[in-house]
Order: C-alpha cells, then sequence, then structure tokens
C-alpha cells in the first residue's frame, strides 16, 4: 500500500513538472503572437498612412496640373469665361497671388508663411493652406484686376467641402481669377 501512494506521489509530482513547463511554453506562444500582431499592426498603420500621403500628394499635383492647363487655355481669349471645381482634399483656402504683369512686391494676406514667400522674393502665386501649405507658380494670373474688395494683390478663396470653385476669365494677356 504505501508503495503504491509513494508511486502516485512521483506520478502527481512529475504531473505538476510536465504542467508547469507546458504552462511556460503557452506564455511564450502567446508573447510571440502578442508580439507579431504588434509588428502587423505597425506596418499595416505605417502602410496606410503612407497610401494617405502619397493620395493627397497626387490630389495637389494633379490641381496644380488641371489649373495650370485651365489657365493657358483660356487667358489668351478674351472675354471668355470658364467656371472650373477642383477637388482639393486637406486643404481649406486657396490664395491667388497677382502674377500678371509681374509679381508684388509685398502682400499681406495675414497668413505668415505666404507673406514672407511673397515678400521674399520666391516665384509661387498659388497657395493651398491647410494642415500643410503647398505653393507653386503660374505665369499670367491675375486675381485682382479691377475688383475692389480685392486688396492687396491677392486673393483668398475658402474650400467647400474639399472643393474649389473660381471662375477664370480670359483677358487677352492673362487670366482673371474670381470666386465662383
Amino acid at each position: 500500500m504505501k508503495s503504491l501512494k509513494f508511486e502516485k506521489f512521483l506520478t502527481l509530482k512529475n504531473s505538476s513538472r510536465i504542467f508547469k513547463k507546458a504552462q511556460l511554453g503557452q506564455i511564450i506562444v502567446y508573447l510571440l503572437a502578442i508580439v507579431i500582431a504588434s509588428m502587423v499592426l505597425v506596418f499595416g498603420y505605417r502602410v496606410v498612412v503612407g497610401l494617405r500621403q502619397q493620395a493627397e500628394q497626387t490630389s495637389f499635383l494633379n490641381f496644380q496640373k488641371s489649373l495650370e492647363a485651365d489657365i493657358k487655355s483660356i487667358y489668351f481669349d478674351y472675354g471668355s469665361v470658364k467656371k472650373v471645381s477642383y477637388s482639393v482634399g486637406g486643404y481649406k483656402e486657396a490664395c491667388f497671388i497677382d502674377s500678371y504683369p509681374q509679381m508684388p512686391a509685398s502682400v499681406g494676406t495675414g497668413n505668415n508663411i505666404v507673406d514672407n514667400s511673397v515678400n521674399g522674393g520666391v516665384k509661387k502665386n498659388i497657395f493651398l493652406i491647410g494642415d500643410k501649405i503647398d505653393s507653386f507658380y503660374i505665369d499670367k494670373v491675375d486675381a485682382c484686376e479691377s475688383d475692389i474688395s480685392c486688396v492687396g494683390m491677392f486673393k483668398c478663396i475658402t474650400l467647400i467641402n474639399g472643393k474649389l470653385n473660381i471662375k477664370l476669365e480670359g483677358k487677352g494677356d492673362f487670366a482673371l481669377v474670381k470666386e465662383g
């Protein structure tokens, strides 16, 4: 009888060792699964952010090329008006600085980055303003002409739901940009 109890004790003792080893193995598997899952999440987040940034950059470049093509197609056609709408996500406002007949020496848009750029002689006359500011230059753009509400050789237009709605009017030598 004693030997039976002793054998049972040894079996229980050995099984608890095996159980502890199994628990340790399970913990390692769980930790490894957590590490792999977190790496997948971090990698996935980076991919999504990168794709979003590329989409915004593509949208900006498409806007730039489309606006430039529209201005070049209309400026020489005196009196013609073209109403256009551009999808420009991620921005709240677009500012047009006169580039016809020449860039102004200074402006006072109220936006330090835009003002410093123009006042510093940087040749950029179209600014998209939002969480970040992007800018580029298109020749033969007039934002004011004889518009009384336009002070300082610039016009800023608020985007509505990520869309810039403007009218381009051909003036023979340049294109006049109006809010549309």
